[in-house]
C-alpha cells in the first residue's frame, strides 16, 4: 500500500512555485505550464511571438472554460462521456492552429489536455480528484517506452507527435493501457512510471 506523506506547507509552496510560478488562476497555470511539454514539437514557420501568444492565449482560455464545463455537468458519469469531451476538445484545439494555417495533430493535443488535467491534479483542484478514473494517460515517448516495458504493449510507427488518427491511434492506444492498469487511476499510474523513466535521466 502507498504510504502517505506529509510534506511542510513551505516546502510545497516553493516545489509547486518552481513549477508554476505566481498564479491567480489555476486552469491557466496548468494548460500554461502543459504547453511547454508540448510546444517543441509545433513548426511556426513565420509567425511572430505575438501570433504564438495569441495562439496560445486562445487554447488556454479554450480549455479552462470547457474543463469547468465538464466538470459541473452532471449528465457526465461514464468513461465514455470523458473520450467524447476529449476529442471534441482535441478538434477544436486542432482547428484553431490550422485556421492560422499550422501543423496541430491529435498526438500533439492530447499533450496538452492530458497534461493541463495532469498539472490540475498536482495542485489538488478537488473537481479533478472527481473524475480522476476518467482521465487519460498524458502519452510520449517516455511512457510509451514504459508501457512496453510493463505491459508488452508494442511501440507505435510514428512518433506520438505525429498521430493524426484519434480513434485508430490514439483512443485505441489508451484503451489498450486501460486494460493493463485497471488497478488505479490512469493518470497516478502514468506519475510513477515517468519518475521512473524520467528522473534518473536528469542531471
Amino acid at each position: 500500500m502507498e504510504s502517505n506523506i506529509k510534506v511542510d506547507a513551505e516546502i510545497l509552496k516553493f516545489l509547486i512555485g518552481i513549477c508554476f510560478g505566481k498564479y491567480n488562476d489555476k486552469y491557466k497555470a496548468a494548460a500554461n505550464r502543459a504547453y511547454l511539454d508540448m510546444n517543441r514539437t509545433l513548426r511556426f514557420d513565420k509567425k511572430t511571438d505575438l501570433d504564438r501568444d495569441k495562439l496560445r492565449n486562445d487554447v488556454v482560455s479554450l480549455l479552462k472554460n470547457e474543463i469547468i464545463a465538464f466538470m459541473k455537468n452532471k449528465a457526465f458519469c461514464r468513461q465514455e462521456d470523458f473520450d467524447s469531451w476529449h476529442f471534441n476538445i482535441c478538434g477544436e484545439i486542432k482547428s484553431i492552429y490550422q485556421k492560422e494555417d499550422i501543423s496541430f495533430t491529435y498526438g500533439q493535443a492530447q499533450k496538452w489536455i492530458n497534461m493541463t488535467f495532469k498539472y490540475l491534479y498536482i495542485l489538488r483542484n478537488e473537481e479533478v480528484l472527481k473524475i480522476l478514473k476518467y482521465l487519460h494517460v498524458p502519452l510520449d515517448r517516455y511512457i510509451i517506452n514504459a508501457a512496453y516495458k510493463e505491459f508488452g504493449i508494442a511501440y507505435p510507427n510514428i512518433v506520438w507527435s505525429k498521430w493524426d488518427d484519434y480513434e485508430g491511434q490514439y483512443l485505441a492506444y489508451q484503451k489498450e493501457l486501460r486494460t493493463h492498469i485497471s488497478f488505479e487511476e490512469p493518470l497516478r499510474w502514468e506519475i510513477k512510471q515517468w519518475n521512473k523513466e524520467v528522473l534518473p535521466l536528469l542531471k
